[in-house]
């Protein structure tokens, strides 16, 4: 009688063995065939927040080499902006010839001879005009628009503003009046690839406060071809603008 009580609370005990919950084992998946995935068990950095994209370069010596670099692009800025105004339509548009050339044309004529290859030349048919040799144009064109495959053919609404010379190795540009607007580089942000946001503000008259009539907001990044210029001017190059009305 005692052995039968025995092996009865046995058998008790396998049967609740069997029926109690087993830890660790993943409930079968509803989806036939599914496969459990191995728990990830590697750390994941964070996301950084927004506010940590930007930052300032790490020392005044830094920021001050920085400024000095875009302070040099400032003609080829004050060119886009003069193009694309504070208002209107006109946006920051490389692949449309009008704009490109607009933008080469302001750049040649209004501040061409900051190059030290470009001097005001003149003959008998182009008196007062600026010739810019080919290679300091195709220097003007990589700082303004970081990549271009090849130059579009220049549009006939400025063809008497701009045309190549093909004897002379350059082109010329008619001269015109910059008027009483002056542009100013007004803040600097550098992010952590090296890009550049420039803030540059068109002002009328003395340029003071009051007379701020909006800013030009620029994505700069280093200009691709810098080291395979001849004592380069421009170390960035411009990759977007963006107009923000006063």
């Amino acid at each position: 009688m005692k052995r039968l009580t025995i092996i009865a609370v046995v058998v008790v005990g396998i049967l609740l063995g069997a029926c109690a919950p087993t830890e660790n084992i993943p409930a079968e998946s509803s989806t036939p065939d599914a496969t459990v995935l191995p728990a990830v068990t590697e750390s994941v950095d964070p996301i950084p927040e927004t506010s940590d994209m930007v930052v300032t370069p790490d020392t005044e010596q830094d920021i001050e080499v920085t400024k000095k670099n875009v302070e040099k692009l400032m003609p080829i800025l004050d060119s886009i902006v003069r193009t694309i105004g504070i208002v209107g339509d006109m946006e920051y548009t490389p692949d449309d010839p009008e704009f490109f050339w607009t933008v080469l044309y302001l750049m040649s004529n209004n501040w061409g001879t900051t190059h030290p290859l470009v001097e005001p030349n003149g003959d008998d048919t182009t008196i007062g005009a600026t010739h810019v040799p080919t290679s300091v144009m195709e220097e003007f064109a990589g700082a303004a628009f970081s990549s271009y495959p090849e130059y579009p053919a220049i549009p006939a609404s400025l063809e008497n503003s701009i045309w190549f010379d093909e004897e002379m190795g350059a082109y010329i540009c008619e001269s015109s009046d910059m008027g009483s607007t002056q542009t100013k580089l007004d803040d600097i942000l550098v992010a952590q690839d090296g890009s550049v946001t420039a803030k540059v503000g068109l002002y009328d008259g003395a340029g003071t406060p009051e007379d701020l009539l909006g800013y030009v907001s620029f994505t700069l990044v280093k200009h691709p071809n810098a080291e395979g210029i001849s004592n380069s001017i421009y170390l960035y190059s411009v990759t977007g603008a963006t107009k923000i009305p006063k």
